[in-house]
């Protein structure tokens, strides 16, 4: 059998036996008594593509230029797995004119994880941004075994900063033993009038390093495999 032939149908068949994904990411922005959820495809949801989740206006003294959330849909591969990995980003976040020492939280979850399922599974959460003068900016990595959206169970990755550029790295590890949400969380504070804030926030489980030995060796088989067919 042709090799090429042959992996497009193992590959077929890995999907087929997953099953499709369903995307379910959530985005919400809340500041002072205000508060927008942004449901994926729903009204409020600018991006068209399904697993992303984007909001454009304003909340309160905020402006949000382009705030967009990034679920298993658009970050795994191949299409149709599940993985868990979120990313939430947003370009320019600003606070209007005469606004002080507001705070604007937004939050991006996503249920039905199961990958870690078993055994005790750590996660990384990673952010890098530029932060307005004499603002400060909040950063939490939740994984909830509720499987609920928006829970806050296990607080798994955090930091801060009040200096721009700003980088950030934390890790934390948690039990599995079924199906699992995950939740990305920022706070940002901006002290007085006009100021902007930009940032990219990810979360993610890392891979056990058994788990990757199995991925290098079934790429080598693969190598080999191809090697003697041709």
């Amino acid at each position: 059998m042709n090799f090429r032939k042959l992996l497009t149908i193992l590959a077929a068949a890995t999907v087929a036996l997953s099953g499709a994904a369903y995307a379910n990411p959530i985005l919400r922005l809340q500041s002072g008594a205000t508060t927008v959820t942004i449901a994926d495809g729903s009204i409020l949801d600018s991006n068209g593509g399904v697993g992303a989740v984007t909001f454009i206006g304003g909340i309160e003294a905020w402006t949000t230029n382009v705030t967009t959330g990034l679920g298993s849909a658009i970050l795994c591969s191949p299409s149709g797995s599940k993985c868990p990995s979120l990313d939430l980003n947003s370009v320019n976040v600003s606070t209007n004119p005469g606004a002080g020492g507001t705070v604007l939280n937004m939050f991006f979850t996503e249920t039905g994880f199961t990958q870690g399922i078993g055994g005790i599974s750590q996660f990384l959460g990673e952010i890098g941004g530029t932060l307005a003068a004499l603002g400060t900016i909040e950063w939490w990595v939740y994984v909830d075994t509720t499987d609920t959206a928006f829970g806050t169970g296990a607080l798994l990755a955090s930091g801060s900063a009040n200096t721009s550029p700003f980088t950030g790295v934390d890790t934390g590890s948690i039990l599995l033993t079924g199906p699992y949400s995950m939740t990305l969380a920022v706070r940002i504070t901006h002290a007085d009038g006009v100021r902007a804030t930009s940032f990219d926030f990810s979360g993610r489980l890392v891979p056990e390093p058994g788990t990757l030995l199995l991925i290098g060796a079934g790429l080598l088989a693969l190598g080999l495999a191809r090697r003697k067919v041709s």
